[in-house]
């Protein structure tokens, strides 16, 4: 029995688009939602007069008090050093959409996206370099971050 030309082609495309939603949901649903800025007072330290040596006593001290409140502040557990995106979706979107460098806009690499797209993913000699990057957990966010390994 021979299927007609017509239907082969629907079933392509119906697959197609089902892997593309599903890819698309998949991004969709481990977007976090956007951060929202505080507004912080930031306080200004006058700059001493250098011939006053207790105004730059003053000065050193309250800099080295904010060197080390800042450094307080940063996380010591090691489950601080990924950030909040995924090394396998990062890994799938490369694999079937890495000419369109959608893993590069899920990482947030906007301007290397824009680039990878203009080239159809370097004659897709980029798709297979950020495979290996990504299996190797060497791309990183654009925070610097990498992603949660699978």
């Amino acid at each position: 029995m021979q299927v007609p030309k017509g239907i082969k082609e629907i079933v392509y495309v119906l697959t197609l688009g089902l892997i593309l939603l599903s890819l698309v949901s998949l991004v969709v649903y481990e977007t976090p939602p956007a951060e929202t800025k505080k507004n912080k007072k930031v306080k200004k330290i006058r700059k001493p007069d250098l011939s006053n040596s207790d105004q730059l006593a003053i000065y050193l001290y309250k800099q080295q008090k904010i060197k080390e409140k800042r450094q307080r502040k940063r996380p010591k557990s090691p489950k601080y050093d990924y950030g909040e995106r995924s090394q396998l979706t990062a890994f799938w979107l490369c694999l079937f959409l890495g000419i369109v460098a959608a893993h590069r806009i899920y990482l947030g690499h906007y301007g290397w996206a824009a680039l990878q797209l203009l080239t159809l993913g370097g004659c897709f000699v980029w798709v297979i370099v950020d495979l290996v990057f990504i299996s190797l957990n060497l791309l990183k966010d654009r925070k610097g971050r990498k992603p949660i390994p699978w």
